[in-house]
């Protein structure tokens, strides 16, 4: 199938609007599910690497970088993929040609792209169930976010973590340090002025409790999060909802 009807449903979702937009030589698709109200675009070119991407509105309230935590934790398993490491495996003998999850100032984004259109549909599957139901044991909370360490019995207590580590580096960049107060001085009490990926100062402040409340208001569809495909196909095929 190659064509589409606006107010006609394919495969659940409704179509609300289709454009050809002329910049990107593209046509593109708004559709929306019929049930969840979750808005999907899609983009059908003759690029020829297929992308999907799941994204979410993940607003901070602080800058514990909760947001930036759980983007490295939905990674490391979920029921149906129990897998430590979702990266490490697809990347083992996969013909992905990008895969990536990556944090934004209020939004979070798990796009991959690969020209195996088989691939494309199993990689899809594992990214909407890691995404949407995430083993998030406390244990990868305390690896991925922040945890109590000390190297011997006589050792300082330190702080250690992944994301903890990370933004320790980012925020050893003095240009970085000063976009997040210049942030915070021009928008004071907005989602803004918080720094999403993680002040290294705050992240000891979140809990394990409120970083599973994180997920469960955000990772939802009904609640703003969306799909997103951008699909690139030769004559007479098909990606994303049709």
């Amino acid at each position: 199938m190659t064509d589409f009807t606006p107010g006609s449903t394919y495969h659940g979702f409704i179509l609300r609007r289709k454009e050809h937009v002329a910049d990107i030589n593209s046509e593109v698709y708004l559709f929306e599910h019929e049930v969840l109200g979750t808005p999907a675009l899609a983009i059908k070119n003759a690029d020829p690497n297929k992308t999907f991407c799941f994204t979410f509105q993940t607003v901070p309230e602080d800058s514990t970088g909760v947001a930036h935590i759980l983007e490295h934790s939905v990674l490391m398993g979920s029921k149906k993929y129990p897998i430590h490491d979702v990266f490490g495996e697809i990347n083992k003998g996969g013909l992905t040609t990008f895969l990536n999850a990556m944090t934004g100032s209020d939004t979070t984004w798990y796009p991959f792209a690969s020209r195996n259109m088989m691939e494309y549909f199993n990689i899809m599957d594992v990214y909407c169930d890691v995404a949407l139901n995430p083993l998030l044991p406390r244990s990868t909370f305390e690896q991925e976010g922040w945890h109590y360490h000390k190297e011997s019995a006589d050792a300082p207590l330190q702080l250690q973590g992944v994301v903890l580590n990370e933004m320790k580096g980012a925020f050893s960049d003095p240009i970085r340090s000063i976009f997040h107060h210049t942030f915070g001085g021009l928008m004071p009490g907005s989602t803004y002025a918080h720094e999403s990926g993680g002040d290294p100062s705050a992240i000891p402040d979140l809990s394990y409790e409120q970083f599973v409340e994180f997920h469960q208001k955000h990772y939802h569809p009904p609640t703003g999060s969306c799909f997103l495909w951008r699909c690139g196909f030769g004559p007479g095929t098909c990606c994303g909802a049709g």
